[in-house]
């Protein structure tokens, strides 16, 4: 599939889901569930490769801020199977994501909520072990 086919696999996809999908200025999806921006990536290159990603900024005003972020990020790792999460602590920012490896490019739809529900599990995990001492 090439990225247009992937992109319109993806977006029809998504409307038929409820789900309201735009074209960012790479040729990913973005979208929002429950308030929370996620980029679908679109890769050409491996189309049966699919990854979903949530990210939001911080503030890194310490080592010690940035300890506890990473911290926080290993302890979450450690606890999902298929959710990774990067402390991109040059850019204060934190992403986080989830990816699977398909058969066919089509086989991401019996997954796709449980890919959501990783994320926001890991989201909230990740600032649950944030405010710990």
């Amino acid at each position: 599939m090439n990225k247009d086919e992937l992109q319109k696999l993806y977006l029809n996809f998504l409307r038929e889901e409820g789900f309201l999908g735009t074209l960012d200025e790479d040729g990913d999806i973005d979208f929002k569930f429950e308030g929370d921006k996620y980029i679908l990536f679109v890769d050409e290159n491996d189309p049966e490769y699919f990854r979903i990603q949530a990210g939001y900024g911080c503030d890194f005003n310490s080592d010690e801020d940035i300890f506890k972020h990473l911290e926080a990020a290993n302890a979450v790792n450690a606890e999902y199977k298929l959710g990774k999460i990067f402390v991109r602590v040059e850019k204060e920012l934190v992403l986080l994501e989830t990816s699977l490896f398909l058969a066919q490019p089509e086989g991401f739809k019996p997954f796709f909520k449980r890919c959501l529900g990783i994320l926001q599990g890991m989201i909230s995990d990740f600032a649950e072990k944030l405010k710990e001492e």
